[in-house]
């Protein structure tokens, strides 16, 4: 970077409407000793943020400089949902301001709470706990905070929020990212050996005498601020910086029990008083151990927690065996297991790992958990009511499971070989890579299905395509064919790849086109492509280093002895586990099982996901349709109203008929893989997808003659988006493989395909408007879905969301688009003369069960095939050394 011109200037606060770069600032709402921090808007995605400015007659001060600038590194490394987030960085050169962009939070900051006094019990531990739980996550990354205190801490809707990383100090080197930011400063000494750095009172001893912070003096404060928390008094007073230093180095705050109005347990005196011992080898060593003990304590509040003895190397033994201790009684279900070594085997530990509080496994047919290589962490998938998820992991020697940051949107998790690292799936169909303690995602594959994924030693990706076969991806790019699906006798899909032992074989499922227990386990040699049978009448097929073959049928778990070295198996299947949950739609056992032996599974039966079909008004009030509830696909209502297409998403797909006056249903296809019926404009038609001949096409269903004929017959990916209004043709989305998906006109008269939006990114879910010039359409060109609009035939296209966007639908006047956008359903009115106008997104309602495709009806209301709250999974049950019992098996 070449040098910029420093410009000294701003002393008074920068006036509303002053605009730096694309931030239009509004007003001040707090300065300190290094800035102000101003609120503004961000003029391209419309959202208030806050910005924090380098005060002007400091810009030229170089030590200042680098702490602002070590300030924006440090932010720019953490993310969690209890830290403030960065969103940007910049220098406005007319103004000469250095600049940081955060997230604008609504709330009072603690220091201002603590003002009316303690916190209630219940508020205290909530706010305690996420404050903990932020501070290991900077910990983990590397960063220690050294000025914790109340007026760093903002109370908000969303819980407590940790600000101001300005004194900051890396602890490790960096490389892994986790992000997020302060939005007030409080004044500080910029950061020399010997210097004092934070604020006096929550201090540890070590930094009062100018020696090295690391991630313990962190704790101190937080028992400081936990104190004033219990207390409403801060827990070292004086009435100099002399006296406030000796308190710190040399006295105890009185005990909570002498505090009046104090309402807190021996269990958090303990837990304080372990925070604020002058010696950092007697504190706790890491924020997790808070974060786990303050758990606790919400749940035991009348407790004493047990007395930890003092001493580095004793503190971490004792605590090693609380550990152990609290693991065999969480794992074994009952309390007084006797560990002896004398045991001549480890014994199969049954326990059972609790979701955290509202999150449940997503309900699609997918695999969501998996085993760390070592079998010491468990990782999965978890949804919350509002639509969004991430990746968690759980430790067998922890009590709660952690989110892993960098893993929004998360599903299908898989390992490396070493355990170092993490691919997972996106809502935008892409694979990512991450550290396993979380960072920042790297883009690792694109235009992925939710079939699974095998992972080499080299880096090789094995990903399933439905009825496409399975693909090897290297690490620099360069795909090359496994398998290949060739329609013929029952081969129409291969799913859930997992690589075997000397990874010179690859484990599959043949789909057959009807149940996935009728589906074949079979093994492909990668060197010559060979294919082995294994199993005919199975799914999910997963090899254990007991020498075993498992896979499930009818719910429950087989195995065989198998050998993976030639590919053969021995004995007939047995019975090893009952009531496995299995999808019905892909075939996968929700199951893992370690390299270590252990078990995690999920109980259930083979089933669909059950949805119910309603009607939704524009405040989110619903109706049923039918009283049935059916594993329903995307409904499409007739012209005339009475009848409901949808594909029943269950062993096999086809498509039904529901006659909404009888309420009675009929199977109207027999491909077993029909999808995404749409009822022509005129009725007594309707188009769908189908891979029954062995690819996607697009087919043409005469109601009348029960006959259907293919409008397709290329051999690339294709689905069914929505027919233009005169019934002429259909929009699909197809793939090309230079661009992606494609959105593309199919002619029903001469079967002709026109390109209507061809680009180097995935588009697709397109509706044409009533009147048939207009189309709205899904795009990732800005590195996520958002809903766009054009003319059907081309020109300029316009973005109708702002934060991300599936599933457009046109309203019945033409004058409005309606999408979705997490649990949000939005809705943009436009005009059209004397030139097109796209309002700003207005939200409808929010509804936190998942959809899986919705109309919008003539009337307004929305027809919705929609998720039933009682079918979420919210645990997992764990045997421990499992596969020792099908030793000799």
């Amino acid at each position: 970077m070449g040098a910029r011109q420093v410009i000294i200037r701003h002393s008074m606060p920068i006036i509303s409407g002053t605009q730096l770069g694309v931030y239009e600032v509004q007003s001040m709402v707090g300065a300190g000793g290094m800035g102000e921090v101003y609120r503004a808007r961000d003029t391209r995605l419309d959202r208030i943020v806050a910005i924090k400015i380098l005060s002007g007659h400091l810009t030229s001060n170089p030590e200042l400089k680098a702490r602002f600038e070590r300030e924006a590194r440090a932010i720019s490394s953490l993310q969690h949902p209890n830290i403030c987030v960065l969103y940007d960085v910049g220098y406005d050169a007319p103004t000469g301001h250095d600049y940081l962009v955060m997230e604008y939070l609504e709330g009072e900051t603690l220091a201002r709470r603590l003002e009316r006094g303690p916190l209630p019990s219940e508020q205290l531990l909530r706010a305690a706990t996420e404050i903990a739980d932020a501070l290991d996550r900077a910990h983990r990354q590397g960063t220690t905070h050294r000025d914790l205190k109340p007026g760093n801490i903002m109370l908000t809707k969303a819980g407590a929020k940790l600000l101001d990383f300005g004194l900051a100090k890396p602890t490790v080197a960096a490389g892994t990212a986790l992000s997020a930011a302060a939005t007030m400063t409080t004044p500080g000494p910029i950061t020399e050996k010997g210097v004092i750095v934070g604020t006096m009172q929550y201090m540890s001893p070590e930094q009062v005498e100018g020696k090295e912070a690391d991630p313990r003096s962190d704790i101190f404060a937080f028992g400081a601020v936990l104190y004033e928390m219990a207390t409403g008094q801060k827990a070292f007073q004086g009435k100099s910086h002399a006296s406030i230093i000796a308190a710190i180095l040399t006295a105890e705050p009185p005990p909570l029990s002498q505090v009046q109005n104090t309402a807190a347990s021996g269990a958090l005196e303990s837990l304080i008083r372990t925070c604020l011992a002058k010696d950092p080898d007697e504190r706790y060593q890491s924020a997790h151990d808070l974060a786990v003990q303050l758990r606790w304590i919400s749940k035991n509040d009348s407790a004493i927690l047990p007395i930890l003895e003092r001493g580095k190397a004793r503190l971490r033994r004792r605590w090693v065996e609380y550990a152990v201790g609290a693991a065999l009684i969480m794992l074994a279900g009952v309390g007084g297991w006797w560990v002896s070594q004398r045991w001549s085997r480890p014994i199969a530990l049954h326990s059972t790992v609790v979701l955290p509080q509202n999150t449940s496994l997503p309900s699609a047919s997918q695999a969501v958990f998996e085993w760390s290589p070592d079998g010491t962490t468990l990782v999965f998938s978890g949804a919350k009511p509002d639509g969004s998820r991430m990746l968690y992991s759980r430790r067998l020697d922890s009590f709660e499971a952690t989110p892993i940051n960098g893993t929004d949107g998360a599903t299908i998790p898989v390992f490396s070989t070493d355990g170092k690292s993490i691919i997972f799936q996106t809502r935008e169909s892409s694979l990512k890579r991450i550290p396993a303690t979380g960072g920042t995602p790297t883009l690792v594959k694109e235009n992925v299905d939710n079939l699974g994924t095998a992972w080499s030693k080299d880096d090789t990706l094995y990903t399933a395509k439905w009825a496409q076969g399975i693909t090897a991806t290297s690490s620099s790019g360069v795909e090359r064919k496994i398998t290949e699906c060739s329609g013929k006798d029952g081969d129409r899909s291969h799913v859930w790849p997992q690589l075997l032992p000397g990874e010179k074989a690859l484990l599959f499922t043949t789909w057959t086109g009807t149940s996935f227990d009728d589906a074949r386990i079979e093994a492909v040699n990668l060197a010559d492509g060979k294919r082995t049978v294994l199993v005919k009448g199975g799914t999910f097929g997963r090899y254990v280093t007991s020498g075993h073959l498992l896979f499930a049928r009818g719910g429950t778990l087989f195995a065989l002895p198998f050998d993976p070295g030639n590919l053969t198996i021995k004995g007939s299947p047995i019975p090893v586990l009952q009531g496995v949950a299995t999808g019905a739609s892909n075939g996968e056992a929700r199951i893992s099982v370690s390299t270590a032996g252990h078990l995690a599974f999920v109980p259930g039966t083979v089933a669909g996901i059950a949805r119910e079909l309603v009607l939704v008004d524009r405040k989110g009030n619903a109706e049923r349709v039918s009283q049935v509830v059916q594993p329903y696909g995307p409904p499409s209502l007739s012209p005339d109203g009475r009848y409901v297409l949808a594909t029943l998403e269950t062993s096999t797909y086809d498509v039904w008929l529901l006659d909404r006056r009888r309420d009675t249903m009929s199977k109207i296809t027999f491909g077993a893989d029909d999808n995404n019926a749409r009822w022509a404009p005129q009725g007594k038609r309707f188009a769908y997808t189908s891979t029954k001949t062995g690819d996607s096409q697009i087919y043409l269903y005469n109601v009348d003659t029960s006959s259907d004929e293919a409008l397709s017959t290329d051999k690339q990916f294709k689905d069914m988006n929505d027919w233009l209004p005169d019934g002429s043709g259909v929009v699909i989305e197809r793939r090309n493989k230079d661009t992606d998906l494609d959105v593309e006109l199919l002619s029903i008269a001469d079967k002709k395909i026109t390109p209507l939006v061809v680009e180097p990114f995935r588009q697709g879910s397109a509706r044409v408007s009533p009147d048939g010039k207009w189309m709205v359409y899904v795009s990732n060109e800005s590195g996520k879905d958002e809903v766009y609009l054009r003319a059907l035939h081309g020109g300029p296209k316009t973005q109708l969301s702002q934060d991300g966007g599936v599933s457009p639908r046109w309203a019945a006047s033409g004058k409005e688009v309606i999408f979705i956008s997490k649990e949000k359903v939005l809705s943009v009115a436009l005009r059209f003369s004397p030139e097109l106008e796209a309002e700003k997104p207005v939200l409808l309602f929010n509804d936190s069960r998942a959809w899986n495709g919705y109309q919008v009806m003539t009337d307004g209301r929305l027809l919705v095939s929609r998720e039933l709250d009682s079918s979420r999974q919210t645990q997992i049950n764990v045997i421990l050394n499992w596969t020792k019992e099908l030793a000799g098996k």
